[in-house]
């Protein structure tokens, strides 16, 4: 897969902020990549989400193929219990994984209309519920 401006951006953005994940860190001067830099259950997902959409896939089987291959990743509990599962099902989430993942959406999308839609498809597999979409959109 060709990752576009876009998407390394969103992937850089993620490693540099890796690091500092879980903690109160209002330093502004610190340095972006060290050692204990790393890549997020985030970005895989991102580049889940990016395959689907830029090859035509099914974005629940992406997800799933990613993330059972990046297994490793902090994912939360309840979506690791997901990519677990036999038949992976929504499970009600409202929580910020969704958002965590659409900035390749702005990119693919031809106008607000489709974005919105995408947002919302990539969404529900797993963050089904109403503040889940919205967040995604």
């Amino acid at each position: 897969m060709i990752i576009n401006p876009i998407l390394r951006i969103a992937i850089i953005g993620d490693i540099v902020g890796s690091r500092l994940e879980y903690r109160n860190c209002k330093v502004k001067d610190f340095k972006l990549l060290t050692e204990y830099n790393f890549i997020t259950d985030d970005t895989i997902m991102t580049i889940a989400l990016a395959d689907a959409l830029m090859n035509g896939e099914n974005i629940k089987q992406s997800y799933i193929n990613w993330g059972r291959q990046y297994f490793e990743k902090d994912y939360g509990p309840n979506f690791r219990k997901w990519l677990s599962s036999l038949k992976p099902e929504p499970y009600y989430s409202f929580g910020n994984g969704s958002a965590m993942r659409v900035g390749i959406i702005p990119y693919v999308a031809r106008n607000i209309k489709e974005a919105e839609k995408m947002a919302i498809e990539s969404a529900l597999p797993s963050h089904n519920h109403p503040i889940g979409v919205v967040g995604a959109c």
